[in-house]
């Protein structure tokens, strides 16, 4: 059972993105889906981690393609957050401004 549960996340682009929940027991295997999908790491930006009853995904230089629902899972327990990631403003020579 999950005791803390995934929170909703935003970032800036680039920024970290981390995902963390509790559950009761430890060595518990959680699995952490994209839009209900097995997440497939991307072992350059991310990570799972499991230490005593905490879990955590960290995400490294967050892309606006990592917004998405994420879910945890543990048996038939779930937990849920969504994760926005907001672009860059820069300002452009000439004073226009362009989304990175």
């Amino acid at each position: 059972a999950f005791i803390t549960p995934l929170q909703d996340v935003t970032v800036m682009e680039r920024q970290t993105i981390t995902l963390q929940c509790e559950v009761s027991k430890t060595k518990q295997k959680v699995t952490f889906f994209r839009d209900d999908k097995p997440l497939k790491l991307d072992k350059k930006r991310m990570k799972q981690m499991s230490k005593d009853t905490i879990h955590t995904l960290v995400i490294e230089k967050a892309a606006l393609s990592d917004m998405a629902k994420y879910t945890a899972k543990l048996g038939a327990a779930s937990t849920t957050c969504n994760v926005t990631v907001k672009g860059t403003n820069v300002l452009l020579y000439g004073g226009m401004t362009s989304t990175l």
